[in-house]
């Protein structure tokens, strides 16, 4: 005879069973937009950075003849700012704004199942955010992780004496190894990990609006446990939290200043800082949320 604790332990058990099928299914989602940002992401880099010292080297070229001065070596690192920093992200604002909106949707919609709901007022307004800091980062990329090895490129090349003939030839064999995704696997990583915590940032916002709104209370951290699963996230993994730690996180983030100050308040943590003996309860708010490093793909799921 079937009792009532055998229904509701058939009940527990068959949510407990769509919900791992919904985060299997809106994590695949995810992977496919962070796929998705990354091709447009590197295609359009590789374009732009091909344009930029075809630029420079013609620069050079058509100069008078003689030897190669502080002046070009600056000129040519003024153009590769311009070209790979404001006008790269202008050239990727589209596919920028469809990942964020994509990941933030599959994120809320992945709570509770439903594909189609109206948008409100929170929502629009932390997409419109997460758009704006994305390219933010995007424009200051190119600065913060190239600008110095270009920087220290130039100073090698105009040290050795060259001809500005000559330098053009080494300045695109050297940059090339420096900027190309197809010479530099630095690149390709960076643009990768880029796209996923772009991804990963908009689809936990997403899922914590669709928790308020699911009356959910607790949720829990799942990270992807693979060889590629850092340190920090099988810290991370299996912790739980209230939704309003979570709420709390997203209105700081989305009232901070400037982006450099939301990114602040969700600093990457070191493995130290999340040890297994360490209680949730007593991590700093910041870490609410993935993502938790460069390239992060842990997610979030609604417990009750």
């Amino acid at each position: 005879m079937t009792t009532a604790a055998d229904l509701l332990l058939t009940c527990e058990s068959c949510a407990a069973a769509l919900n791992a099928a919904l985060t299997r299914l809106y994590k695949d989602a995810a992977s496919d937009v962070a796929d998705v940002l990354r091709a447009a992401l590197l295609d359009t880099w590789t374009a732009a950075q091909r344009r930029a010292l075809d630029a420079a080297i013609a620069e050079l070229t058509t100069l008078a003849p003689g030897p190669l001065t502080e002046a070009d070596v600056a000129s040519i690192i003024a153009g590769l700012e311009g070209e790979l920093g404001v006008t790269y992200a202008v050239s990727v604002a589209a596919p920028v704004a469809t990942a964020n909106l994509t990941a933030y949707s599959d994120g809320r919609a992945g709570v509770t199942g439903a594909l189609e709901f109206g948008f409100n007022v929170p929502d629009s307004r932390a997409i419109g955010i997460l758009e704006e800091h994305t390219l933010h980062f995007v424009r200051e990329s190119y600065q913060r992780s190239w600008g110095p090895l270009v920087q220290a490129s130039g100073q090698k090349v105009l040290e050795q004496g060259l001809t500005r003939e000559q330098a053009a030839k080494v300045f695109r064999l050297n940059l090339e190894t420096v900027l190309d995704p197809a010479k530099s696997p630095r690149t390709e990583l960076y643009w990768s990990n880029f796209s996923n915590n772009v991804v990963t940032r908009s689809r936990v916002f997403g899922a914590t609006q669709g928790f308020t709104d699911g009356g959910i209370t607790t949720y829990r951290i799942t990270a992807v446990l693979d060889d590629r699963t850092s340190d920090i996230c099988k810290g991370m993994d299996g912790r739980t939290f209230q939704v309003s730690r979570a709420v709390e996180l997203v209105d700081a983030y989305l009232a901070a200043d400037t982006p450099e100050a939301a990114i602040e308040l969700v600093k990457w943590p070191k493995p130290a800082n999340v040890a297994a003996d360490i209680p949730t309860a007593d991590l700093p708010l910041g870490l609410a949320l993935p993502p938790y490093h460069f390239g992060c793909r842990t997610d979030v799921v609604a417990v009750a």
